[in-house]
């Protein structure tokens, strides 16, 4: 799976900021939001359903309390926290980069080829 961090950036700053609220009923799961611009109601219920189970309403629930929780404030904090250690990962690896070109300039040839793999280790991490 792959996730576009642009794309996800410009889906929460265009969602309603909140709160985002959760519902759980004895039958029912809802998930709400209001900001100044917008009001938002999401609800499923068992009306018209013979026969439900204990544990499709338990899911509804999860899922509300879980869309909820993912709010845009949510989103936008884990993607600047994303972008902050996507920064400090690339500055190790310009570190390392540094220091792989010393070691092949000094001609420690074992030590250089270490940190390269330990830098093309670095450049996967967060992609």
């Amino acid at each position: 799976m792959s996730i576009d961090p642009k794309r996800l950036r410009e889906l929460a700053e265009a969602a309603t900021k909140g709160p985002w609220k959760a519902g759980c009923g004895k039958g029912s799961a809802s998930v709400s939001a209001r900001d100044a611009q917008c009001a938002i109601y999401i609800n499923v219920n068992r009306e018209g359903i013979d026969g439900y189970i204990q544990e499709t309403v338990d899911r509804w629930h999860a899922d509300a309390r879980y869309i909820a929780a993912a709010n845009p404030t949510t989103v936008l904090a884990l993607l600047d926290e994303l972008a902050a250690m996507t920064a400090a990962r690339d500055e190790a690896c310009d570190i390392a980069d540094r220091e792989l070109n010393a070691y092949d300039n000094m001609g420690d040839y074992d030590a250089a080829r270490i940190a390269e793999l330990r830098i093309a280790e670095l450049r996967k991490v967060g992609q």
